[in-house]
């Protein structure tokens, strides 16, 4: 029981240090703050902090992750099955991604800048992102294959494919070359391309049946 509790008290001292550090971050930006700063808005000792993060890149990699998280859980929100068709529901999952990737370019543009300093020094993060989603865009190939909307055959690899097709409205650094209405007319038009080619797919399959 002790030992559960000592473990929630941790937690919740992480919490308020990557809260304090978040904070931090978004006024001054990743370089002009010091663990010094995230450890006195926390309430601790510069010591004492030590004993949670290694640095603060490690705090700042996990303020990333889980803005990645609520970037995904909107993602998902948005694409969830919910009597909807696969293609519509494919349509909704990019049309999410882009705009919770342009919301986070244009409103925090110091979160921005530091989403692309620790995407760059941990890129297994990345890559962590790019298979949530792949995987999200694998569940709805499996739907739209049960209801007979498409015929896939190798879901994992469609579902790559399509992240690679897609993959230009889940990069914050492309955000600023156009207004978000815009991108958002691009990802319609590649959304009803990958919906052409998996139906045509299906209908050549069918055929030769």
């Amino acid at each position: 029981m002790e030992s559960s509790r000592l473990i929630q008290d941790d937690q919740a001292i992480g919490e308020r240090i990557m809260a304090a550090a978040l904070t931090r971050f978004r006024h001054y930006g990743y370089n002009k703050t010091t663990m010094a700063e995230i450890a006195a808005d926390s309430d601790m000792s510069s010591a004492n902090i030590y004993r949670y993060f290694e640095n603060k890149q490690e705090i700042a990699s996990q303020c990333v992750i889980n803005c990645i998280r609520e970037r995904i859980r909107r993602v998902e929100v948005a694409s969830e099955d919910s009597g909807l068709k696969a293609c519509d529901r494919l349509r909704r999952l990019v049309l999410a991604m882009l705009e919770s990737c342009h919301e986070t370019y244009s409103r925090d543009v110091k979160i921005h800048e530091l989403v692309l300093f620790i995407t760059n020094e941990r890129p297994d993060i990345v890559d962590w992102k790019i298979e949530t989603f792949q995987q999200l865009l694998a569940g709805i190939l499996k739907d739209g294959n049960a209801s007979g909307e498409f015929d896939v055959r190798d879901i994992n690899t469609t579902a790559r494919a399509i992240y690679a097709a897609i993959a230009v409205f889940d990069i914050p650094l492309f955000m600023g070359f156009y207004p978000l209405e815009v991108f958002r007319q691009r990802a319609n038009e590649v959304i009803d391309l990958v919906l052409e080619g998996l139906r045509a797919c299906g209908r050549t399959r069918s055929r030769h049946a």
